[in-house]
C-alpha cells in the first residue's frame, strides 16, 4: 500500500467521525456527522444510512462528496474527495453491520431503511500533528517568539 493512503487509512480509522458534505438540489454544499463503518486498503470508505434519507438524494443526483475528519486534541485533518454510491446488497450489510450500527438500525439488517454509502476516493489530503501537545506549543511559542513560520506536523496531497 502507498505510504500517503496507509497514512489516510490510519487517521480515518482512529477519528472514525466524519462530515460528509453533498450538494443539495439548488447547489448549496451540506455536510453531516457520519461514523465510518469500514475503510478498504485501497481508501474505500463505507457508511451506514438511511437510504429514505436527504443526503441519498442528493447523492443520486450529484455523486461527488466531500469527508472530513478532525481530531482537535492532536491537531490530527484528514480531507477526501470522490464518489459515493448507494449500496443496498444484502448480503454487503450483513457483512458490515456490527453492533455499534444497531444504535441507528434497532431492527438490524432487517431494517427496511438500511443502506451502505461506499465512498471510492479520488484524492486525499491531510495534516498530521505528529508530536504531542507541548512540544506543539513548544514550536508555536517559538515562532512567535523568533518570528519564523510556525513549521508543526505534517501536510501532504495524496491521489487514490
Amino acid at each position: 500500500m502507498k505510504e500517503g493512503i496507509k497514512e489516510v487509512k490510519e487517521l480515518a480509522e482512529d477519528i472514525r467521525i466524519a462530515m460528509l458534505t453533498t450538494v443539495s438540489e439548488e447547489g448549496y454544499l451540506r455536510s453531516r456527522p457520519m461514523a465510518l463503518n469500514d475503510i478498504e486498503e485501497d481508501g474505500t470508505m463505507w457508511f451506514f444510512t438511511g437510504k429514505n434519507s436527504e443526503k441519498v438524494d442528493e447523492i443520486e443526483d450529484n455523486a461527488k462528496v466531500n469527508i472530513n475528519f478532525a481530531d482537535n486534541s492532536d491537531y490530527d485533518y484528514l480531507s477526501v474527495a470522490g464518489k459515493a454510491e448507494l449500496v443496498l446488497d444484502k448480503a454487503i450489510i450483513k457483512e458490515k453491520f456490527n453492533r455499534m450500527t444497531k444504535a441507528w438500525f434497532p431492527e438490524g439488517t432487517e431494517s427496511d431503511n438500511i443502506s451502505l454509502l461506499r465512498i471510492t476516493p479520488d484524492s486525499a489530503e491531510y495534516w498530521d500533528g505528529g508530536d504531542n501537545k507541548m512540544v506543539q506549543l513548544f514550536h508555536l511559542g517559538k515562532a512567535l517568539l523568533t518570528g519564523k513560520k510556525y513549521q508543526g506536523g505534517r501536510h501532504e496531497e495524496v491521489a487514490m
